[in-house]
């Protein structure tokens, strides 16, 4: 009877599968960030030995179930299992070194790939590493193998686990990238450092980030090196996680249909809610094309649901600012409310009331006006009604969306430029472009010496690529800004 010999195998089997979990980065990090002890790098790298001893372990518990399985059907003949398994690595499996030799007598074009697939190493021979005992069991398991065809198919690729290796490099990146991300949602959340709703600059997230003493060690695991520029990583990390805060830079056009109609089925269930017999349509899955970016899409999916973390605020002058997903209803509303502010009170570009010369202070306003009907259902009416004068108050306007927007939309794109006093005769004004070497500034101040490519620049830069590149030109005539590198590699660094 196996039956002793199979639990006890299982139970090995189930504990040192535990074990290896514990070695995975996400797990390490959390023990080290709860006070584990010692530096993170150096306790990644004992995980990450750990879990390769670990994986022979079962490699080695998981052969000897097997073969102890063969027994109980006699395919093979009855062993106890030894006291002492040993370890195994994936790729000297009895089995594989068959097959590996077989391989090595085979056409190039016949050869089986299943050693670089699953990372394995190819061993035509029983490596001198197993000695003793062990060894005697691989060579008479090869024997068997070789000579007995039921064995031979079941001692093959298509019944044999593949012991994939775990890249524990990405998985480091990936848990420090998380821990991150959950410290920032904290600074944001109720008593943290950031929780007043309002748009955040950079230099604040990371300056209230730092205070953590922990942050500096994780984001050079996250970086994958210790000479990073934490701003540039972390404005990575929160537009990985984040959306735009109003409609009309997360989707495009199309886009706003669709969620024209997902709105018109939300007011006939409220209808339906009511006691009316109303038939409530289905609303169209959102694609691709209905969001202006494919990681918009990604982040929302074809039900638009809003799984981002944070919120971009890409309408107040120099910069990003950013804010937290978290915030509900009318904290959301007091937010777009002080971003508002922010523009209209700026000390150097105060943006004026929207008109069609000047459309600017309309990007602004939207978030607030998209917040309107959350405050109207989850609030109260009064809250609402105060809120909705507010907003039309801002853009002279009793409605959203209004003419203005389209005008705006065009300037976002860098289709229209902006006259004011002082503007030539191409209607270009030169306040245009001292906000926008500001903004170029700023960002560059934040990268460091690493720089940015022209595509980091673009991404947050609301003109077209011709505008983008006559303000670097300006910047790099002046000196303010160099560029180093050719090619691919180019890059511009703060002068």
């Amino acid at each position: 009877n196996d039956r002793t010999a199979r639990i006890a195998l299982a139970r090995a089997l189930d504990g040192a599968a535990a074990a290896r979990a514990g070695c995975l980065p996400g797990a390490v990090l959390a023990v080290w960030a709860a006070g584990g002890g010692g530096r993170l790098t150096e306790m990644l790298a004992a995980g990450a030995a750990r879990y390769a001893a670990l994986t022979e372990e079962l490699v080695a518990l998981q052969e000897e179930l097997d073969w102890l399985t063969y027994g109980s059907y006699g395919l093979a003949e009855r062993a106890a299992v030894p006291a002492e398994i040993g370890r195994l690595a994936a790729g000297h499996r009895p089995f594989e070194i068959v097959a590996a030799q077989a391989d090595a007598e085979a056409e190039p074009d016949e050869r089986s790939r299943w050693w670089e697939r699953h990372g394995h190493a190819r061993a035509t021979e029983i490596p001198a590493r197993y000695t003793g005992a062990q060894r005697a069991r691989m060579e008479a398991r090869i024997a068997l193998i070789q000579a007995d065809p039921r064995l031979a198919m079941l001692e093959g690729f298509a019944y044999k686990r593949r012991w994939q290796p775990t890249d524990l490099a990405a998985e480091a990146v990936r848990a420090a990238e998380g821990w991150l991300l959950d410290a920032l949602e904290g600074l944001f959340a109720e008593g943290g450092a950031l929780s007043a709703p309002g748009p955040w600059r950079l230099e604040a997230i990371c300056g209230a980030l730092q205070a953590d003493g922990r942050a500096g060690e994780v984001a050079a695991v996250a970086a994958g090196t210790a000479d990073f520029v934490l701003p540039q990583l972390i404005e990575r990390l929160l537009r990985s996680a984040s959306m735009p805060d109003h409609p009309w830079r997360t989707y495009s056009a199309e886009g706003l249909r669709t969620r024209a109609a997902w709105q018109q089925t939300w007011a006939m269930q409220d209808r339906e809610d009511a006691g009316e017999a109303v038939t409530v349509p289905l609303p169209p899955k959102y694609a691709r094309t209905d969001f202006a970016r494919a990681e918009h899409f990604q982040i929302r999916g074809k039900l638009d649901v809003p799984r981002e973390r944070f919120i971009a605020f890409h309408d107040l002058g120099a910069g990003a600012a950013w804010g937290w997903n978290g915030w509900r209803d009318l904290q959301r509303a007091t937010a777009q409310i002080e971003a508002l502010e922010q523009v209209r009170n700026d000390p150097v570009d105060p943006l004026p009331m929207p008109t069609h010369d000047d459309p600017r202070r309309c990007g602004a306003t939207l978030g607030l006006w998209a917040s309107l009907d959350d405050v109207r259902r989850w609030v109260d009416r009064d809250t609402h009604e105060e809120l909705l004068s507010f907003a039309q108050e801002a853009c002279g306007q009793t409605a959203c969306p209004c003419p203005l927007v389209e005008r705006w939309q065009a300037w976002s794109r860098g289709e229209v430029r902006i006259r004011r006093p002082g503007a030539g005769a191409d209607g270009e004004a030169a306040g245009d472009m001292i906000v926008e070497q500001a903004a170029i500034l700023q960002r560059l101040a934040l990268a460091g010496k690493a720089g940015l490519p022209l595509a980091d620049l673009s991404r947050s830069f609301a003109g077209s690529a011709e505008r983008l590149a006559a303000v670097l030109d300006t910047l790099v005539a002046r000196g303010a800004v160099v560029v180093e590198g050719r090619g691919r590699k180019m890059r511009y660094v703060r002068g």
